[in-house]
């Protein structure tokens, strides 16, 4: 497929169709979460958009909010420049959105929106691209339906990570390596797990130059072809390495995220059967309430078993560059010392959603289960962030 075909085929109609329905889709939980908010709210006789908008502007929106308002180098909290710890390019966009609606919070909204739809077209592309239509259209209703993808809809960097991170597996897929070379910078310059989108690019770059073939036919040109892309690759660390030149011009250290993860925000080296075990432990005994382990830790249980199934099940279901992705997203969202977001970082874990999407291909009752509990998970999960629970 020529660059002309592949355009065609990623700005076409159908793409304008997937790109509308994404952007309704939100636009619904939106109105969910208005009615949410209202029935919760103590004036019973009035609800303003500041509400709305304060409803949705928690956790770590209101660390990007500063971010995007006041720079890197005004963003200060006890003295200190604690939110280097968040990567550039979602506030920064923020800021720029923020100019022409003069509303930062609503900015990072709209962002979120149509990085998500965006980020949708790309999912249907490798859903389709793997076994047809139908599984392009399984993949995004199961990313959409996803308990915790609301906060695609959030001011967090959930939606331009699945946009920029979904558009990298689909140019790997397709052989278009210097837009997944792209489009891999803008995601190591978004989330520090853009840096996996490495080993798929490793991976199918293998599978496409086989240079242990190519070896034993000494086939050099082969091997030097390997050796060239895996080098092209490299260049997916630009927006890392642009991260690292904002530590170093606010405070002089290239590294210096990693003092505040570590002495502000409690990660540090992880171990992922520690994680995990506190995982369980935190789901069944006394140390957290009912509410507690209900929002953050026996969903965060329930994804170590899914991840275990998908581990075990998925092996020949998908593609190994995917495979891999996904194996090493599991880990290393699992090898912080303390996770309290992995609801929310497994909406991005597009491999996971793809084995179950190829698989309702064939088992459509199990298809439709899972996305009906899904949604009315969903629904649970979004009243309990709009109330300030521990989901996070």
């Amino acid at each position: 497929m020529n660059f002309k075909e592949l355009s065609k085929k990623i700005i076409g109609k159908e793409t304008a169709a997937i790109f509308f329905a994404a952007v309704c889709f939100r636009i619904v939980v939106y109105v969910f979460s208005v009615l949410i908010l209202a029935m919760q709210s103590i004036d019973m006789w009035s609800f303003e958009l500041e509400n709305f908008i304060a409803g949705w502007t928690r956790w770590d929106a209101l660390h990007y909010v500063k971010i995007a308002e006041l720079g890197y180098e005004g963003a200060i909290e006890n003295g200190q420049h604690l939110f280097l710890v968040f990567f550039p390019l979602f506030p920064y966009l923020m800021r720029a959105a923020g100019v022409v609606i003069g509303n930062t919070e609503l900015a990072g909204m709209l962002v979120s929106t149509l990085t998500y739809a965006g980020g949708c077209v790309y999912l249907y592309r490798i859903g389709e691209k793997h076994a047809g239509k139908e599984a392009g259209r399984n993949l995004a209703l199961l990313v959409a339906a996803y308990p915790f993808s609301f906060f695609f809809g959030g001011i967090m960097t959930e939606s331009l990570f699945l946009l920029v991170s979904a558009a990298t597996l689909y140019y790997l897929d397709e052989h278009k390596w210097w837009w997944a070379v792209l489009f891999g910078a803008l995601a190591t310059m978004t989330r520090i797990q853009g840096v996996l989108l490495g080993i798929p690019a490793l991976v199918e770059a293998f599978m496409v130059y086989r240079p242990d073939k190519a070896l034993k036919e000494r086939d050099y040109k082969q091997v030097r072809g390997f050796v060239g892309r895996c080098a092209s690759f490299l260049f997916m660390l630009l927006g890392l390495v642009y991260y690292l030149w904002i530590n170093y011009r606010v405070e002089g250290d290239p590294f210096r995220f990693l003092y505040y993860q570590e002495t502000h925000w409690g990660q540090g080296e992880g171990n992922i059967f520690s994680t995990i075990a506190y995982i369980f432990k935190y789901s069944f005994d006394g140390t957290f309430n009912i509410s507690a382990k209900a929002a953050l830790w026996v969903p965060q249980m329930v994804l170590v078993i899914l991840s275990v199934v998908f581990l075990v099940f998925s092996v020949k279901k998908i593609r190994p560059m995917y495979y891999f992705y996904g194996a090493a997203y599991i880990f290393l969202t699992f090898s912080v010392p303390w996770l309290i977001s992995g609801g929310r970082y497994f909406a991005c874990n597009i491999p996971l959603f793809l084995a179950v999407a190829i698989t309702g291909v064939k088992r459509k009752r199990f298809f439709a289960a899972a996305a009906i509990l899904s949604v009315m998970l969903q629904m649970i999960y979004l009243t309990g962030f709009l109330q300030g629970k521990l989901i996070m």
